[in-house]
């Protein structure tokens, strides 16, 4: 029997539901036609935004009708010539002007940093490349920003705006991260902002004090990063290749648009596509992200500096985006400091991403997370979780004896389709602060594991339906170093193309390999560029046809007794599933062979074996 606080909160949403159904778009996901092109077909207005809170209508800012190319300031397009004064030119003289458009026309254009200023827009033209300069001289001088919840003075983005009003960047050009050479960085990078927190923010060091930009700090720069800005529009560009960091990081902004964006950054360290922090009356719609993190994050600052700030992310709408392969499709957190408000995601689909929907924070962050809506969600092969939601998540730069216990309160979920996850929901809150008022409405998810909840008050469910499938196959009980040894043999080379004797050699139980930029996978490798050999037996419990293959988002090939079966050597798969169909008896011990090469600085290889039709996720065999 239900509470009478549980009915009132179900109650209200249904309510909502059905005026969203009647006044709203009339999209769903029983059209299923959300696809990559759903970047290239959405409409050319937009549309009303119907919300459960008070939200303004949004729209795109107007700019005067003029244009100044940046040609006419010394610009050249021969991918060589570095660009940055040129683009510097043109952008100050449409300001001083009064406003209108930067046009980068059809060309290769290398450049550092792009700072842009108020009434610009910047517009590539189709067959416009931006190559950013993986020289980080050419990001200085240092610029107020916010690093991953922290306010710094560091290398400027790559394009960065501060105090600007009516600013936009348009497409439909190409801009190319260049971010591998930044990755490295990451490790010494870490140490810098924790040595921030411990000596300057719990001293309260202002930030002004709290300087970066230099080697030896190795923070990394954003890509794209408005700070303190109004009427920010964003639409119809590529963001083609990964940059250093979080790729779009939309900071203290107000009246923000971003639409119709493809986004490729798998590959990279800590590549989000779109993270809105602390930024208020945002729409996030039609994009298409594959991502080297997080789809789509909320953020809000972390632990005291997130605090001391005190700005929500509030009054926020995602709808019509396409997440493929990312940590998570609709994140929040775990940056939460100061809060995160009312936030409508609805008609998105997500695919093979590692979590669908995450909620995430910790005693450290502390904050809150309330009135998040989420309707018309469907996913597809979700590695981990369709649905996470943890009060006590294990974060970087949380410290064990937190006090600051974030509030989790009025979550909504409606109309949530998965055809399969490992697990369908996880949600876990504490002792001191339980997760308050959950509504679950609609919700068919098949999952190798069903639902847990701990310390979660005001739950109410109405037509949930979790559909728990065994799994199938492990790499306990198919994959063999020796035939009664579980595991393959794995030998690390120090070179990318399995050159001379391996430095060094174990057992891998599991291919979940997984290496970022700084972090040595195996003694003995010096640099990025390694390579690895795993070698065994293939068993499988049952004769059949299966789909044997791997997702790596470098060179591979594998082998089965002696015979080629797939050859991505000399191809970057980015991460994608790459499969053939074997057929193989019952308990016969198979040679298998695999092999992998690491150009990038930042990389993974996950083997998986699958019955013929089983979805892609079915059984993925992580353990």
């Amino acid at each position: 029997m239900k509470s009478t606080f549980e009915l009132k909160k179900t109650a209200l949403f249904l309510i909502f539901i059905i005026a969203y159904t009647i006044l709203g778009s009339g999209l769903t996901f029983a059209q299923e036609n959300q696809t990559a092109l759903a970047a290239i077909q959405r409409p050319s207005e937009i549309e009303p935004i119907f919300t459960p809170f008070e939200m303004q209508q949004l729209k795109k800012p107007v700019f005067r009708d003029k244009t100044f190319n940046i040609l006419d300031y010394g610009a050249k397009g021969d991918g060589i010539t570095k660009n940055t004064e040129a683009f510097k030119k043109a952008i100050e003289a449409c300001n001083a002007a009064g406003g209108g458009q930067v046009l980068v026309p059809a060309g290769k254009w290398f450049t550092g940093a792009i700072h842009l200023k108020s009434n610009v827009k910047l517009h590539f033209e189709e067959g416009a490349e931006i190559h950013f300069s993986d020289n980080p001289e050419d990001y200085l001088p240092v610029v107020f920003t916010r690093w991953a919840g922290t306010e710094v003075y560091n290398y400027s983005p790559l394009i960065y705006a501060n105090n600007c009003e009516n600013i936009a960047i348009t497409g439909p050009g190409k801009l190319f991260g260049n971010g591998q050479k930044w990755w490295p960085m990451t490790m010494q990078g870490e140490k810098t902002i924790k040595d921030i927190y411990k000596n300057k923010v719990l001293k309260n060091i202002p930030p002004e004090k709290r300087i970066c930009g230099t080697p030896e700090a190795a923070l990394r720069p954003q890509f794209i990063s408005p700070i303190n800005c109004k009427n920010v529009y964003f639409e119809g560009f590529t963001i083609a290749s990964p940059g250093p960091f979080w790729t779009f990081d939309i900071v203290y902004c107000e009246n923000v648009i971003v639409r119709g964006l493809q986004i490729e950054t798998r590959g990279g360290h800590n590549t989000d596509g779109i993270n809105l922090d602390s930024s208020k009356d945002a729409l996030i719609e039609y994009c298409y992200i594959n991502a080297g993190d997080d789809g789509v994050a909320i953020k809000s600052g972390i632990n005291e500096d997130g605090r001391r700030v005190n700005i929500p992310s509030e009054n926020i709408v995602i709808r019509h985006i396409t997440t493929g392969i990312s940590h998570g499709g609709a994140v929040f957190g775990s940056e939460t400091a100061g809060g995160i408000k009312n936030v409508f995601v609805h008609d998105c689909l997500f695919k093979n991403t590692g979590i669908g929907i995450r909620i995430k924070s910790n005693a450290s962050r502390g904050g809150y997370v309330k009135n998040i809506f989420f309707k018309d969600i469907k996913m597809e092969n979700i590695r981990h979780e369709a649905i996470r939601v943890e009060t006590d998540y294990s974060a970087f730069m949380a410290s064990e004896n937190g006090k600051s216990y974030p509030v989790f309160k009025n979550l909504y979920f409606s109309n949530i389709n998965c055809n399969y996850a490992n697990i369908a929901i996880s949600m876990a809150g504490t002792a001191h602060k339980p997760v308050d008022g959950v509504a679950l409405n609609n919700i068919n998810i098949t999952a190798r594991k069903g639902g847990s909840f701990e310390w979660v008050n005001g739950l109410s469910e109405e037509n949930v339906q979790l559909t728990e499938k065994e799994k199938l196959l492990t790499l306990s009980n198919v994959l063999f170093t020796e035939k009664n040894k579980p595991g393959l043999k794995a030998s690390y080379f120090n070179n990318e193309n399995l050159e001379g004797g391996p430095v060094y050699e174990r057992t891998d139980k599991t291919i979940d390999f997984d290496y970022w930029g700084g972090y040595s996978p195996a003694p003995g490798l010096t640099d990025d560029h390694f390579s690895i050999r795993w070698t065994g037996f293939l068993k499988v419990p049952e004769t059949g046809s299966y789909k044997i293959g791997m997702e790596a988002d470098d060179g591979f090939r594998m082998f089965l007794d002696g015979k080629l079966i797939l050859d991505y050597w000399d191809k970057n798969p980015l991460s994608e599933w790459k499969s053939t169909i074997v057929k193989l008896e019952k308990d016969k011990h198979y040679d298998l062979k695999i092999e992998y090469r690491e150009k990038v600085g930042f990389g993974c290889a996950m083997f998986r074996i699958l019955p013929e039709h089983a979805p892609t996720g079915y059984t993925d065999v992580y353990n």
